[in-house]
């Protein structure tokens, strides 16, 4: 799930930790402003849902190592999708440049889902 800015994505994450308590669901947050390397190593453990910021997973997606831990990616959520199409976050959205290309579209929830095309 992305999200324009960190606190929301902590806020989120609590959130989603506690709906997923009763099934032992594992949450992780990337965002900016904390160790980059420890990110990493929670990426390549494999959580069943990541929160983010653009920016840093867009970081993060360099690395080869944490690109494959997204090859299984079944769902990508906008939140507060008309702030992340905003101008300001257009070079982090580029996911493209990264060589995974998604096909995406709405569901009647409202929510993109993605197919993994690599």
């Amino acid at each position: 799930m992305l999200t324009p800015v960190r606190e929301l994505a902590f806020q989120i994450a609590d959130q989603l930790k506690a709906l997923g308590e009763p099934v032992r669901a594992r949450v992780e947050v990337v965002v900016g402003g904390q160790p980059g390397l420890q990110q990493q190593n929670a990426l390549r453990a494999r959580p069943h849902i990541v929160v983010g910021t653009p920016g840093r997973i867009a970081e993060l997606l360099e690395g080869q190592d944490v690109r494959r831990c997204f090859r299984h990616l079944k769902m990508l959520i906008f939140d507060e999708a008309d702030r992340m199409l905003e101008a300001c976050f257009q070079p982090a959205l580029e996911l493209e440049k990264f060589k995974i290309e998604f096909r995406s579209f709405w569901s009647p929830e409202g929510v993109c889902e993605t197919k993994n095309e690599s």
